[in-house]
Parts: C-alpha cells; structure tokens; sequence
C-alpha cells in the first residue's frame, strides 16, 4: 500500500497577469522600483490586479516525491473535527457548537524563489529592478520570512489537509479536508511557522460578519414626526441602501423607498412610534425578513454577508429537509442594528435545527431536530468495531417543559423577556409526575424570529424538544477503528455491554455523532455520540394508493402510516402502532 503521507496546501491570492503586459500597464520608473511578485500587497498597479489562487503544496521530506509537485517543509499536522449542538441545546457550548480546527507546522529554509516569484530570472539579471542591479534570491532572507510579507492578507484564505500514502512515487490522496486560515505564527529564531486554520463556518464569526452591514448614511436635516421624506448625507451614500426596504432613525422604524440620496418613508413601522430626529442621525437599513423560509434566510446570512462562497452550501439537500421537516419554519423578524452572524443563526438554531461543516464532502449541512428518517444507519458492535466505549448520562440537560416567547412588541428593544407579546408552555406531564421525575426542569426560548405568532409551530417545535430530552441524554464516547469512519450527525446504531436492557440483555441504541476527532497514529479515532430520544415508531402521511399493512413492503412500512387493531393497539405481526411528530 505504500508509506503514508500528509499534505497541507495553502490557497493563496495571486495575480495572473504579468508586470507590464497586456492590461497591466504598470512599468518601473518613480516610486517603482521593482517588479511586483504578483500578490495584492505587492501589486504596483492595484486596478490591473486581477485575482486568481495560488496553490503551495507542503509535505513532509520523504523519499520518492514527485519532482516539483511538493515543497519539502512539513514538520507535522493535526486536527479537531467540529463539534454539533444539537437544535443548539446544550448550555456548554455554543448554540452553533465547536469550530473544527487544525494546526500545521513548517520549517523555514533557504529559497531561491522559482517557486514564489514569477520574475525569478529578472531579479538575478536586474531587470526586475529599477536600478539594473540583480541580486541572487537565495542570498535575501528565506521562504516563509518572504511568504509572509508578500501575503499578508492570509485570514479566511483556504487551507487543504489531504491524507494518503506514497507507492513508488505515485500518491494517492483517501481523504481531504479543508479549513481557512486564521493565525500565521513565526518565522521564530529556530525556523519554524505554524499556521492555524478553523472550518469555514469561522468566517461567520461576529467579529467577522455583521448584519445588517452598518449603514453610513445619515440625515442631512432636522425632521419631524410627520415629515415623509428625508435626504441622506454624504452625497452618492444613497446607492449603498436597496431601492426600498425597512430602516431604523433613532428608535423608529420606517419603511422607504429611494431615488438616489431621497428616501420617502413610511413612519412608525413594527410596533415603533413616529418620532421627531436630529441632523445627522444614523439611517440604518434593517436586515428584515418577512415569512422566509429558514433556509433561505440562513443562505442569505452566510452567503451574502459572511462572504462564504455559495458552493459551500448544498441547496437542494437544505430545501429537502426543510420541506420534509420544517414546512412551517418560516421567519418574520426586524434586525435593527449590525449582529454577529453566528450570534444571529445561533438564535435560530434553537428553532431545532443544526448547522455544521462537512470536511469530508467541503459542504455546510443543516438537520431538523427529527427522529431518524432516510438517514443511512452504520451499526456498530463489541465485536467488529468497537475498541472501547463508556457511557455518561447528562441529567442536568433533561426537560420536562419548554417555555417559548414569541412576537416581539418593539424590535428596537432588544431580546428582553417584557419585550414579547406571548409565552406558551408545552408541558411533558408524564415526566413531571411524582412517582416519575417528580419536578420541573424547563427551557426558556426567546425568539424574535417568528414575530408573525406561529403558535402551533411553537407548538411542534417544543413537543419535538421534548421529545427528544424528556429522558436524560446520553452520551456515548467511543474508540473506533479508522476503516469504521463516521462523519458529523451520522446516525449509529450501538450493541454493546455499555447498553443494556432490564434483563442486562444488550439493548441496541439509535444515536448521533456530535463530536470526532482523529488519533495522532492515524490508526483509530474517536467519537462522541448522543442517544435519540425519539420513541416509537414514526408515521408519515402516505399516498392514496398505498396498499394495506399486511401488503406493504418493508420500505413502506418504514415511510408510512397505518391504523393498528384498535383493542390491541398493535398489528397483526405484533409491531407497536405509528406516532406522529
């Protein structure tokens, strides 16, 4: 099979035109003094630069590389995988869980810059240079000082972690993974750089994306409360805002429509009262939505103001399981100042849904808080898989009731409980019950994303909370062999002594991976997994033609529903009846 290797390749920003040729107009002469090396810091003419990637492939110094292919500088690599929380239930984390990360190390080293500088040969000559002196490259400084400097624009740029072997100079790559740079450490005194990368969802950090972008337009007059037209300052700032949409003067929201710098507003919009405001008070656009689909919203957030590219995000998957899942997850909400995305989708993620970066197939998944469905089911057991499992109950995270807020009275105020309009408890009261659980453990929901009321979805969402959190949670931490790899939120199902019935017979277990992480030696890895609380056997609304019970296959029993004896409340082949969610 050949020795193993690893190979960590920056995606760096890189010009492709050439100095002085063709749309670069850029010559020596003034203040230029040398030849750009085709980086944006570098770049002598900046309206001729032109973006394309770059790739510096890095592996570590074995024997029968490719000649050329790979630069020889890797001292070593690891990673965390990410971390899921579940519809963003448990407290200890945040509600869009744990950055997957990775750190690789490098060593420093003398360079003669062929691969770097696409003027190589000029420098040695002069011609690079203004002064027609050349120099040789490998005597200036080394490859990661110069690498550094000439790309100082690093963050959010792509870091790819691939894993393989090596056979007789050929390689072959089992599994890639890929990040985006966030820290650049060294050159040190001792030549060495680590460079740190976390999964793209980081670029959705609130330090990092706000919305709604933050508005520079202010007003160039006093108005007052019945004033329905205002022009902005500075001239041109009108082209920043849309054509028409919702935006915040002082506390007020109006709704507008603009011809250039103009906006003819409508006062006192969404529980906001008209209001007299100031000269150069702030007119900042809202970031509103009006009964939107969460996975468009979602989209709209990432894409458009987190600047993670769209083929991150597989569009048709999210609307399937939304459509299946969350039909009437639709959102009415007013964001009236600049909020970190993350902040903003971790709001939602307690709507019951959960977001993760797929490192494997380079895609954000999203999953309704559901019992299992088309998912495919990986068994797992004592015998063939497990290298060693234990168990640990997480009693402080059970529920017996859920308490939602819901419509908000103002949406300048803030996510203040005196803030809503409505509060609906859904009480599990079979788990409350004295010879039960005997108390109360409640979650408190405050969301200013369904200001529209959506009761009997506050409804659905609460009873599927329960649903799945009316026991203790239990989580499972697992040591696998590498060959039974499972990704994020892949659903198992467990025979091991860890489980047992009440007759200490094994009882299998339905569970969800919410945490991986790979073992140095390559060999194994390890899994943390959640038990699904979901119990019972769950309907679905069926076409009109589908046969009998006794008559269906297997698959359609599975993705059906049908009515059961109603004095045993079982069917003929002793099977429990269908519930629906």
């Amino acid at each position: 099979m050949g020795d193993p290797i690893s190979i960590v390749e920056l995606h760096m920003d890189y010009c492709s035109r050439t100095f002085g040729v063709g749309a670069c107009t850029a010559s020596l002469g003034g203040q230029v003094d040398r030849k750009c090396f085709n980086t944006w810091a570098t770049c002598k003419l900046k309206s001729a630069f032109n973006k394309a990637t770059k790739v510096y492939a890095f592996t570590e110094n074995v024997t029968g590389l490719p000649v050329g292919q790979y630069i020889p500088a890797l001292k070593s690599v690891s990673g965390r995988s990410g971390t899921v929380n579940i519809a963003g239930s448990d407290p200890r984390m945040e509600s869009l869980g744990v950055r997957a990360t990775v750190t690789a190390t490098f060593r420093d080293f003398v360079d003669n810059d062929t691969v770097s500088d696409k003027y190589q040969a000029e420098r040695r000559s002069g011609a690079a240079q203004l002064s027609g002196v050349g120099y040789d490259p490998a005597d200036r400084g080394t490859f990661w000082g110069r690498f550094k400097t000439r790309n100082p624009n690093y963050a959010g740029r792509k870091l790819v972690v691939k894993q393989g072997y090596i056979d007789s100079g050929a390689v072959t790559i089992e599994a890639e993974r890929h990040y985006v740079i966030t820290e650049f450490e060294g050159p040190d005194t001792n030549g060495v750089v680590t460079v740190k990368g976390k999964d793209v969802l980081d670029l959705a950090g609130n330090t990092k994306a706000v919305a709604p972008k933050a508005s520079r337009g202010f007003l160039g007059a006093d108005i007052d409360a019945s004033a329905t037209s205002v022009t902005m300052l500075p001239a041109g700032v009108g082209a920043e805002y849309a054509s028409s949409g919702w935006a915040v003067i002082g506390s007020e929201i109006v709704s507008f429509d603009r011809t250039g710098d103009v906006m003819t507003i409508g006062r006192g919009r969404r529980g906001t009262v008209a209001a007299s405001h100031t000269v150069n008070d702030t007119v900042q656009e809202t970031f509103s939505v009006r009964r939107s689909r969460i996975d468009d919203v979602l989209y709209d957030l990432l894409v458009n103001y987190a600047a993670i590219p769209a083929s991150y995000i597989p569009v048709a998957d999210w609307q399937a399981e939304v459509d299946r899942w969350g039909g009437q997850l639709e959102l009415t909400a007013d964001i009236c100042k600049p909020e970190g995305v993350s902040n903003l989708i971790g709001e939602m993620a307690v709507l019951g849904i959960s977001i993760w970066w797929d490192e494997i197939a380079q895609k954000i998944r999203l999953r309704i808080n559901r019992p299992p469905d088309l998912d495919v089911v990986k068994p797992i057991d004592d015998r063939n898989n497990i290298i060693s499992a234990k168990q640990e109950d997480r009693d402080e995270d059970r529920l017996t009731r859920v308490v939602f807020s819901t419509v908000q009275i103002d949406p300048t105020k803030g996510l203040s409980k005196d803030n809503f309009l409505r509060t609906r408890v859904v009480i599990d009261v079979d788990a409350e019950y004295v010879d039960n659980y005997n108390g109360q453990r409640s979650k408190e929901i405050v969301s200013r994303w369904l200001n529209h009321g959506a009761d009997n979805l506050v409804r659905i969402l609460s009873k599927r909370l329960l649903n799945r959190f009316n026991k203790q949670p239990v989580l499972y931490e697992i040591n696998l062999d590498y060959k039974d790899d499972c990704g994020l939120v892949d659903v198992l199902q467990l025979s091991s002594r860890v489980a047992q019935d009440d007759t200490g017979a094994i009882a299998p277990q339905l569970m969800q991976v919410i945490k991986r992480e790979d073992d140095r030696s390559g060999h194994s890895l390890k899994i943390t997994a959640q038990k699904f609380q979901f119990a019972g056997r769950y309907g679905y609304v069926t076409e009109n033609s589908r046969p009998v019970y006794t008559a269906s296959s297997a698959a359609q029993k599975a993705r059906g529903a049908y009515f059961v004896d109603e004095g045993t409340l079982l069917f003929g082949d002793g099977t429990c009846p269908y519930v629906f969610s």
